[in-house]
């Protein structure tokens, strides 16, 4: 009895992954057609789409007893892809705030994540999965012993692992990308602020002081103007001995008022200048990890929920990069 049930545990794991395995198939195929080009979907870099193992396995055990019922075999697979498709798609939202795929843009749909027309799809693939696809499964699982079936399973299983922890830590690896490079943009938007508002202060103070000057110059051109016209029929002895004093007095005067006014230098406090803030950002929006390359290329439409500016910017400058690589 219990040889019996580890047997089953394992067939059900082998089931996982070879549905997994056909689920990333079948993406790859779609985006194939849709799209001209081979993209490897599915978050993980193997090649596997662990959402469709997990809907096969669930259709295979609630569903294969009322395979004879074709229409609540669909209605049933129906309902549980969708719910399936619902759950994976939020869990995934709230752990890595991202958005991995969306119906938005299709009719009938619930925040994206589900649509009408996807779930008639997996109705009817529910259909030809239980009744087509799982009989010729279920004969070549049978012809491995449950050793050596056992011994695939941990070899897949631990494979599987190892590849899980590398994409989070691919996505984690973004969301830091994402969050410093909001950081930047906002401590250059602080430091312009900041020399802004001196610059602004430093202008009003400036004229401030120089006001009393500009208003005692417009004066003594008055009274010069006064005195020229008083001494018109004196021209010569007027300049080189009353006019020559007054200019040199009140040159001095203006000197005197001008070195009174401090001029300041602006203190840009940080540890990096604008400049090199900017050519910080700049790499952080061009430099791609392999992985995240990966990640940008097999969702097209991933969406972020936390920094959405800074990572439509890196989306657009990675599309940039693709397009001048072809």
């Amino acid at each position: 009895m219990e040889i019996l049930f580890q047997r089953e545990i394992a067939v059900y794991i082998m089931y996982f992954f070879i549905y997994a395995f056909l689920g990333w198939v079948l993406e790859v195929a779609y985006h194939a057609l849709k799209n001209k080009s081979f993209v490897n979907r599915g978050m993980l870099a193997g090649a596997v789409c662990p959402i469709y193992g997990f809907g096969a396995v669930a259709l295979i055990y609630l569903l294969e007893p009322i395979r004879n019922n074709t229409f609540i075999l669909f209605l049933g697979a129906t309902i549980l892809c969708t719910l399936l498709e619902l759950i994976v798609g939020i869990v995934l939202d709230k752990l890595f705030s991202k958005k991995w795929w969306d119906y938005s843009d299709q009719n009938f749909n619930f925040k994206g994540y589900i649509c009408l027309e996807f779930s008639l799809y997996w109705g009817v693939g529910g259909i030809i999965l239980v009744n087509n696809i799982q009989s010729v499964i279920y004969e070549l699982v049978s012809l491995v012993n449950t050793e050596v079936l056992i011994f695939l399973d941990i070899v897949l299983i631990i494979l599987i692992i190892i590849d899980l922890l590398a994409t989070v830590q691919s996505i984690k690896t973004l969301n830091v990308r994402l969050d410093i490079l909001s950081d930047i943009q906002k401590v250059i938007h602080e430091k312009s602020d900041s020399i802004g508002e001196n610059v602004s202060e430093k202008t009003i103070e400036i004229a401030k002081r120089t006001e009393p000057v500009i208003e005692e110059l417009a004066n003594k051109r008055e009274e010069v103007k006064a005195e020229i016209s008083g001494f018109k029929n004196n021209r010569e002895i007027f300049i080189e001995e009353g006019l020559a004093k007054r200019i040199d007095k009140l040159t001095n005067r203006i000197s005197k008022k001008l070195r009174e006014i401090e001029f300041k230098t602006i203190d840009l406090k940080g540890k990096y200048s604008i400049e090199e803030l900017s050519k910080l950002e700049e790499e952080l929006q061009k430099n791609f990890m392999p992985s995240e390359r990966r990640l940008l290329k097999a969702f097209p439409t991933l969406k972020e929920k936390k920094q959405k500016k800074e990572f439509e910017e890196l989306k657009k400058n990675y599309e940039n990069q693709k397009n001048k690589g072809k």
